[in-house]
Formats: structure tokens, sequence, C-alpha cells
């Protein structure tokens, strides 16, 4: 099984509606933690890296050169 993890985002973003948001555009299940530092992460089931790359760029909260993906 596979988790994606999204983390970096601007604090002023509400994670809560945009986890919202992914759950029900990729019918997957998530939740948000935090890192060792603090820092909020979403945690996604599944393989949703380019899912989330797309979705990011698409609503204008990132510009596709500043989304990294590890793993691919």
């Amino acid at each position: 099984k596979c988790i994606t993890t999204v983390q970096g985002l601007a604090e002023s973003l509400d994670l809560k509606a945009m986890l919202t948001a992914f759950k029900k555009a990729f019918s997957c299940n998530g939740t948000i933690k935090k890192d060792k530092k603090g820092a909020r992460v979403l945690q996604l089931s599944g393989d949703q890296r380019q899912a989330i790359r797309s979705f990011l760029v698409s609503q204008g909260h990132a510009l596709d050169e500043d989304v990294n993906i590890h793993g691919a």
C-alpha cells in the first residue's frame, strides 16, 4: 500500500478544505498530520502524486516547476 504526502504548502491555505477537495476528487481517504518540526502535512491513501500536481497547478496554488515529486 502507498501513501502520498503533501508538504510545503502556504500557511494561508485552508488545508482542511483542500483535504476535503482531494478526497472527493481522487476518491481516496486522507488526514492532516504534523511533522517533527510542527509543519502541517497532508497524507492521502494511494499514489496520488500526479493528481495532486495537476490539482495544485490548475487551482493556482503552485507553479508546475515548484512541485517536486519524489519516488517517480
